[in-house]
């Protein structure tokens, strides 16, 4: 069931990143699981084979979170949902509604301050190339790291203010909308020829990693960036669906993390409510 899974699900529902990190899933599956018949994949088994995963570390050698816990139950549940559907393999489903998720913690949302922003901006732009402009344009639009080093001039309107990104995370096309700094940024880069159509030809991970370390940023990671925006746009009083929209969340639960940054937008939502029964 598993080679099966991986051999034609995988290419067909996730992108090569998502393709990486299932298979590695699955890969565990397969090791704790796999001398099973499928008869025998029963509640029983796969708890006890969760609770060897999250006893030991993950393939990065990190301590298994409950959230990668259910990250692996999830690629485990959806092969067995397609044996049902699908192919006819299983008559019954031993996961969905017998394996209980485990409950995951809210965590924190790291995001640069004003002050951090700044210093980060000035070190990029020490570092010459096109650093500055790539993080300037991660801060402003939300986009992921995949997203902008498979971003290309003709999905770029400069003039209508917007990106398009043909193949987002979420497997559906989405417009970013560009502001006049991104713009900016933008317009003070050389344009590509042909194949090499590409905005930023690769990522500067070492000049990425000295920018850092000189701005006294050794917590923050590329996808911060990523978190800064949609706390800013939470901040500067964009909705849960504002925030979805624009960074490209499949779920509006995903965008609903931001919300506790934006105190004066509730308020204000619940002062239009007032105002409305009086």
């Amino acid at each position: 069931m598993l080679d099966r899974y991986e051999a034609e699900i995988l290419p067909r529902r996730y992108s090569e990143k998502d393709r990486r990190h299932r298979s590695a899933q699955l890969g565990y599956w397969r090791e704790a699981l796999g001398h099973l018949a499928l008869v025998d994949l029963t509640r029983e088994a796969v708890s006890d084979a969760r609770a060897k995963l999250e006893a030991g570390r993950g393939p990065s050698g990190a301590i298994v979170s409950p959230a990668t816990s259910n990250r692996y139950l999830a690629a485990l549940s959806h092969a067995c949902t397609i044996a049902v559907r699908e192919w006819g393999w299983l008559a019954d489903h031993p996961i969905r509604g017998r394996v209980d998720r485990r409950k995951e913690g809210r965590g924190r949302i790291r995001y640069l301050s004003t002050e951090e922003r700044e210093r980060l901006l000035e070190a990029c732009a020490a570092e010459g190339g096109h650093l500055h402009a790539l993080v300037v344009v991660a801060i402003l639009s939300g986009a992921r790291k995949g997203e902008l080093v498979a971003a290309r001039w003709r999905h770029i309107d400069l003039a209508g203010r917007r990106w398009e990104i043909p193949d987002s995370k979420s497997g559906h096309p989405r417009v970013v909308p560009l502001v006049p700094q991104a713009i900016e940024s933008l317009r003070s880069l050389p344009r590509g020829i042909g194949e090499a159509d590409l905005v930023f030809p690769f990522f500067p991970r070492r000049a990425w990693e000295r920018a850092r370390d000189a701005a006294g940023l050794d917590d923050v990671v590329f996808h911060t960036l990523r978190h800064t925006a949609a706390s800013y746009l939470a901040m500067s009083g964009a909705s849960t669906r504002d925030i979805q929209e624009i960074l490209g969340h499949r779920t509006l639960a995903m965008a609903a993390r931001y919300q506790h940054l934006s105190p004066s937008h509730l308020s204000d939502v619940a002062d239009r409510m007032a105002a409305w029964m009086e």
